[in-house]
């Protein structure tokens, strides 16, 4: 009897000190993107927003298109941003 007694002592300690360890554990940064990656056909890039969120710039090479993803981190939910040709946006008078 002592000998559980003494286990279940043991780990109530055990227990109330890895609850205020996970009390008092500061938070770390939430990890952030701002790099590119050119592969043979796309080269995908990400950005912080200025409203709140990341951006994901998806670029087909071969076909010139991009695509805009951004992640709204109050909806939590991924959305279409924008699709077009990257020739329009480089193109004569631009």
């Amino acid at each position: 009897m002592k000998n559980q007694n003494y286990l279940i002592g043991l780990l109530a300690i055990t227990a109330t000190l890895l609850l205020t360890a996970c009390l008092f554990v500061k938070t770390q940064q939430p990890a952030q993107g701002a790099f590119s990656i050119k592969d043979r056909d796309y080269i995908a890039t990400t950005s912080p927003l200025q409203r709140g969120g990341d951006a994901l710039y998806i670029t087909d090479i071969r076909t010139g298109q991009m695509v805009v993803f951004i992640y709204d981190p109050t909806t939590r939910a991924l959305q279409v941003g924008a699709m077009l040709n990257v020739a329009n946006l480089f193109g004569p008078g631009r």
